[in-house]
């Protein structure tokens, strides 16, 4: 595992729970850990797939350039 994507989780961690407790009307104060990991997870997810997708990309026209 990149180190780069265990530190964007506890960003994504860190930032969702201060945004639930601080900003988020009263029905989002709800600080159960596990849905802040799952949270937190599933956007990690998303970042490493996008992140790989572009570097498919990059790579597929690199290779057809020559």
């Amino acid at each position: 595992m990149r180190k780069h994507y265990f530190i964007i989780f506890v960003l994504i961690l860190v930032v969702n729970v201060l945004l639930r407790r601080f900003v988020l009307g009263p029905e989002w104060q709800d600080s159960n850990l596990l849905v802040n990991v799952f949270i937190a997870l599933i956007l990690t997810s998303i970042y490493i797939v996008i992140e790989k997708f572009i570097f498919f990309i990059i790579n597929k026209n690199r290779k057809n350039k020559k």
